[in-house]
């Protein structure tokens, strides 16, 4: 699991997580392992990322405030 300490409001989840392990990860084990640990929520937000649109994420409330 990725660990998290201080990441902006609203982030690209891959993104962070490849800077983090520095290797690539794949993006459907990446989503399976972010839905179980109920650490993360998707923002209805999007962002210009190459050819496509990036999915942003958040960090749940909780997690935000420590509360975990």
């Amino acid at each position: 699991m990725t660990p998290i300490f201080y990441p902006p409001e609203r982030f690209q989840l891959k993104s962070v997580t490849q800077a983090i392990i520095e290797k690539p990860a794949q993006r459907k084990s990446l989503m399976r392992r972010i839905e179980t640990s109920g650490l993360i929520d998707i923002s209805d937000e999007k962002m210009s990322s190459g050819d496509r649109l990036a999915q942003l994420h958040l960090l749940k409330s909780q997690c935000r405030s420590g509360e975990l």
